[in-house]
């Protein structure tokens, strides 16, 4: 073939479009299907971070709120794995899953309770260069420094004496259990805690009334006019003490109050406070 006949062939060749959208479909094929692929590994990974981190949160929140029944930290450390797993869902292996567990000391704050995840993410598409990636992810709660102050007020009346349903003890035994488990799970703050006296526990035995000692006698608090709809069912309208101490003025308000009809009561205006005898 002569020299100008090569040079017009391939002239011809080179001016030629036919077929020209197969060679830059074949040419950008693997780019295409490379972009598509990252796109769904993404969401996937993305999927599968959200999953394990809303487990996580819900495990370090639920263990925080535990601290107020144990500070074991191998039962708490149990708790958050059962915790986890319940709110991971049956959409990841849990074989790929490393647990991690912290009971932590916090200076200024108490506890901390930090829970973690590391999970082995195989790519669905090895062709883009990469087999498995490690997600880590954790999540963290801090149980501050609690105080609480309770008073018990358990009724020591005669009816407390008799037995409840079938049960071989009598109500005060079970007001008394009652009370001491109360109190044992309250004490379990003083744990999580370093301020001092966290808890505090008043216990206030009554029958009819509380006695509040002499030496709030006569204090602004009390209801010494009879303001209170109940307050005349336990007074002693005799007008003395147990000491035999007389309050004639108390025995003068009683004798208006026993004369008025019950419908006066209700409507009656609080009257001038009651002088004291002390």
């Amino acid at each position: 073939m002569k020299l100008s006949a090569l040079s017009k062939t391939l002239g011809e060749f080179l001016r030629n479009e036919a077929g020209t959208y197969v060679t830059v479909f074949a040419l950008a094929t693997p780019a295409i299907f490379g972009a598509v692929s990252a796109s769904v590994e993404m969401s996937s990974i993305s999927r599968i971070r959200a999953q394990l981190q809303a487990a996580l949160d819900a495990s370090a929140l639920a263990t925080g709120k535990h601290l107020a029944i144990t500070t074991d930290e191998d039962v708490l450390a149990v708790y958050a794995r059962d915790y986890f797993d319940s709110n991971l869902g049956s959409a990841l292996e849990p074989e790929k899953i490393s647990f991690g567990f912290q009971f932590l000391d916090s200076p200024n704050s108490g506890k901390r309770i930090r829970v973690s995840a590391n999970y082995d993410y195989d790519f669905m598409m090895k062709f883009l260069g990469m087999d498995e990636l490690l997600l880590n992810i954790a999540s963290e709660v801090t149980a501050g420094n609690r105080t609480i102050e309770v008073a018990i007020v358990l009724d020591n009346s005669g009816s407390m004496d008799t037995y409840t349903g079938s049960s071989y003890e009598t109500r005060l035994e079970k007001a008394q259990e009652a009370a001491i488990a109360l109190s044992t799970q309250l004490y379990t703050l003083a744990n999580i805690s370093n301020k001092p006296d966290p808890v505090k526990i008043a216990v206030v035995p009554f029958g009819h009334s509380v006695n509040i000692g002499s030496a709030n006698r006569g204090e602004d608090w009390m209801d010494m006019n009879g303001w209170s709809s109940i307050h005349h069912e336990n007074l002693n309208w005799e007008g003395t003490s147990k000491r035999g101490d007389d309050w004639p003025e108390l025995v003068s308000y009683a004798a208006g109050y026993k004369a008025l009809p019950q419908a006066a009561k209700a409507r009656r205006q609080p009257p001038a406070r009651l002088p004291s005898t002390g």
